[in-house]
């Protein structure tokens, strides 16, 4: 009895990791993440403003856990996933970058999401 006692708390506590993403997807979302972690931005959960690197280590666990689920496959999905909402509250994940509004962290990264795509090309083409 005690082993499979064992054998459960090792299986909760060690998720299985889903697939691989592909090599470009995975790029995007570490510069997402970096992005986040490096900006002079303030990020609001569920009501309390955290700094940046704050919310990069919440947003990182919460991409791992659904990416171990297998839900993560794109970049717009680790948008949706780990930094657009609070999963238990609903409450949306909100950001603001020094004066600027503040405006819904989802919007902001699917902003900065495209020009990451929009400089890919221009990095590929100068190697």
């Amino acid at each position: 009895m005690k082993i499979w006692i064992v054998i459960l708390l090792v299986s909760i506590s060690c998720p299985v990791q889903g697939n691989a993403l592909e090599p470009g997807i995975s790029s995007e979302i570490d510069k997402l993440t970096e992005l986040i972690r490096s900006s002079p931005c303030r990020f609001n959960r569920n009501g309390t403003w955290y700094s940046s690197s704050e919310a990069a280590e919440h947003i990182t666990k919460k991409y791992r856990y659904f990416l171990s689920k297998d839900l993560i496959k794109s970049s717009e999905d680790f948008i949706e996933y780990a930094a657009t909402k609070s999963s238990l509250s609903g409450n949306y994940y909100l950001v603001s970058c020094l004066n600027d509004e503040t405006v819904k962290c989802a919007d902001w990264l699917k902003s900065e999401l495209k020009k990451i795509r929009q400089m890919t090309p221009q990095l590929d083409s100068l190697r």
